[in-house]
C-alpha cells in the first residue's frame, strides 16, 4: 500500500519528462479526467537511471557505448543507417505547428507560433492537405519503381542495391509506379518538429473488434483519431474478427468499419482475400483475410468541431474465412489472440527481412501506399479494445515515457468505468478497477515488472534501439515472443484459462520472461 502511494504521489508524474508540471496542474488534470469519465460523450479538456550491481554490457554489446546508455543512442533512418535525429536532444520546433495535422490546443504547442501561422509566413512544401485538399505529390522514390524493391526498405544488405538504383535512375527514363502512394498521404515533418519536446515516434493503434455496434466503434475510433499526437506518425489498424452481425446491428462489423473510411487506396471491389495460417485446430488453421486502406471518416454529430477532423490513415483487416466455412454461423472468427498474432507475425517478418506470405505482402504494400512510410519504421503499438475511449493526451504521454526511457517495453494507463452508476455490478467494478490500477499495478511498477498489462488499453514497444550505431532489438516482434504466443494446442482447462481468457496477462508475463532486464 505504501509503495503504491509513493509511486502515485512522487514517481508517476515524472514518467515521460513531465517534471515541469506543478501539483496544482496535476490535480486539475485529475479532476478533468474524472469529469470526462462521468460523461465520455462530451469532448475532453528523461528519468535518471538507477545504478545497478549487475553488469550492463555483454559480449554482444556493440562497441562505442553501453547497451543501456541513452545519451549516446541514435535512431536509424529508413535504410537502417544511423539517423541525424539524436534522442538526447529535446529542442522546441521552429516550424509552424499547424501544418502537421496536430489538433489545436496540444500541450506542446506555443501560442506564439499559432498566431504566426496566420501571418505572412510562407507554408513549407511538406504541408499536408487542409479541408480535403490533397497535398502535393511526394517525390518518386527510386526504390519504388518496381514491387520487388518495396520490401527492401529495412535491410542493411540492400543499401548497395538502392544506391546503385539511385545512380542509374538519372540516366534511365522514369516508369509509372505500379503501387503509387495515395494522393492524400500526410507528408512527414522534419526532424526538428518536436511538439512535445521529444522526437516523434511512428506508432500503430491496433483496435480489435468482434461484434461491437456502430456507437462503440465510433466512440473508440473518434477518440484515437482526435488525440493530440501528430497524424503523420499515427496509423489506426482495425482487425475485424470474422463476418459477425452483433445483437441489435443492421450491418456486420466489417461493414460498419468500412462505412467509417473514405479515400480508399484500392477500390473496394478490387480487394481480394489472401490466405494465412490462423491460431486454430484442424481445418480452421486455414483462414483468409482482406486488407482495406483509407482515411478515417468523421461523423459531424460525434465530432462537431471541424478543427479536430484531420486526416488520419486507417487500415482495416477483415477475416472472411475459408471457402468451406462461408455457410457457418461465424466465418473467419479465430479470436483476439489470432488478431494480435496477425500484426506481430507481420512485424517479425518485416524486421528480419523474412519471406512473406501473399497476405503479409499485401499488408506491407498497403501501409506503404497509405502512409508513405515503410512498416519497419513503426516502433510502438497501442492496443485498444473496440469499447474503450481514449483521453486526448493519453497517447502522447505514453509515447513520451517510451521516448525518454528506451528500457520500457510495455506500459498501460489508468482504466475507468464509464457507466459506473448504471447498476450495482458496475459500482463493484469501479472498486475493482481502482484496486487493480491504483494499488496492484502501481506496486508492481515500483520494481519495473507489471505482470499484467490490460488488453483494453496498453502499449508495447515493437523494437528498441541498441547502441550508438543504429542497431535495433526486436521486442514485441521477437521470434520467441511470437512463437510462444501463437500456441494453437489448447487441450487442457489450464491452457484455456491462460490463452483464451487471460491472453493479456500471458503476453505480459511472456515478455518479462524473455527480457528479464
Amino acid at each position: 500500500f505504501f509503495l503504491a502511494v509513493f509511486f502515485g504521489w512522487f514517481l508517476s508524474h515524472r514518467l515521460g519528462g513531465f517534471d515541469n508540471e506543478t501539483y496544482q496542474d496535476r490535480m486539475k488534470r485529475s479532476e478533468q479526467i474524472e469529469a470526462w469519465s462521468s460523461d465520455i460523450n462530451r469532448p475532453a479538456f528523461n528519468s535518471n537511471k538507477r545504478q545497478t550491481f549487475f553488469p550492463t554490457t555483454s559480449r554482444f554489446t556493440p562497441s562505442g557505448a553501453a547497451a543501456g546508455s541513452s545519451s549516446a543512442l541514435a535512431t536509424p533512418s529508413v535504410l537502417g543507417t544511423p539517423s541525424a535525429r539524436p534522442l538526447s536532444t529535446f529542442n522546441r520546433p521552429t516550424s509552424v505547428f499547424k501544418t502537421f495535422n496536430t489538433p489545436p490546443g496540444s500541450p506542446g504547442m506555443n501560442p506564439a507560433f499559432l498566431s504566426a501561422s496566420n501571418s505572412s509566413l510562407s507554408r513549407p512544401s511538406y504541408q499536408p492537405g487542409i479541408n480535403g485538399t490533397p497535398p502535393p505529390s511526394p517525390p518518386p522514390l527510386p526504390g519504388a519503381m518496381r514491387p520487388s524493391s518495396i520490401a527492401s526498405f529495412g535491410g542493411l544488405r540492400n543499401m548497395s542495391r538502392r544506391s546503385s538504383t539511385t545512380s542509374s535512375s538519372t540516366t534511365q527514363p522514369a516508369s509509372n509506379c505500379p503501387l503509387p502512394v495515395s494522393p492524400f498521404v500526410i507528408n512527414q515533418p522534419p526532424v526538428s518538429y518536436q511538439p512535445f519536446n521529444f522526437p516523434l515516434i511512428h506508432t500503430m493503434a491496433l483496435v480489435t473488434c468482434y461484434s461491437e455496434g456502430i456507437d462503440g466503434l465510433r466512440t473508440t475510433l473518434d477518440s484515437i483519431a482526435t488525440t493530440d499526437y501528430p497524424n503523420s506518425h499515427k496509423l489506426i489498424v482495425v482487425i475485424c474478427d470474422g463476418m459477425i452481425i452483433g445483437a441489435g446491428n443492421n450491418m456486420s462489423t466489417p461493414d460498419i468499419c468500412l462505412s467509417m473510411m473514405q479515400d480508399d487506396v484500392t477500390p473496394r471491389d478490387d480487394v481480394i482475400a489472401h490466405s494465412y495460417v490462423a491460431i486454430a485446430d484442424g481445418t480452421k488453421r486455414h483462414n483468409m483475410a482482406k486488407v482495406y486502406a483509407g482515411f478515417y471518416k468523421y461523423d459531424d454529430e460525434t465530432v462537431s468541431d471541424k478543427k479536430l477532423q484531420k486526416r488520419v490513415p486507417m487500415c482495416l483487416i477483415v477475416k472472411v474465412g475459408g471457402p468451406t466455412e462461408q455457410n457457418m454461423p461465424k466465418p473467419g472468427n479465430r479470436g483476439k489472440r489470432d488478431s494480435q498474432i496477425i500484426l506481430m507475425g507481420f512485424l517479425q517478418h518485416v524486421m528480419f527481412d523474412e519471406r512473406m506470405t501473399s497476405f503479409e505482402y499485401e499488408l506491407f504494400n498497403t501501409i506503404w501506399r497509405l502512409t508513405g512510410v515503410a512498416p519497419d519504421r513503426y516502433e510502438i503499438v497501442l492496443m485498444v479494445d473496440a469499447d474503450t475511449k481514449v483521453y486526448p493526451d493519453s497517447l502522447s504521454r505514453m509515447i513520451a515515457a517510451m521516448a525518454h526511457d528506451h528500457e520500457i517495453m510495455g506500459l498501460c494507463g489508468e482504466t475507468k468505468i464509464a457507466n459506473k452508476t448504471d447498476s450495482w455490478v458496475t459500482m463493484i467494478q469501479v472498486f475493482e478497477y481502482y484496486i487493480s490500477h491504483h494499488m496492484s499495478k502501481a506496486f508492481e511498477s515500483m520494481f519495473g515488472g507489471v505482470t499484467c498489462l490490460p488488453g483494453c488499453f496498453c502499449m508495447y514497444r515493437i523494437k528498441a534501439p541498441k547502441g550508438p550505431n543504429g542497431y535495433w532489438v526486436p521486442i514485441l516482434a521477437n521470434p520467441d515472443i511470437v512463437e510462444h504466443y501463437s500456441e494453437n494446442v489448447v487441450d487442457t482447462l489450464h491452457k484455456k484459462n491462460l490463452l483464451l481468457l487471460g491472453e493479456d496477462r500471458y503476453l505480459s508475463t511472456l515478455m518479462l520472461r524473455t527480457f528479464p532486464k
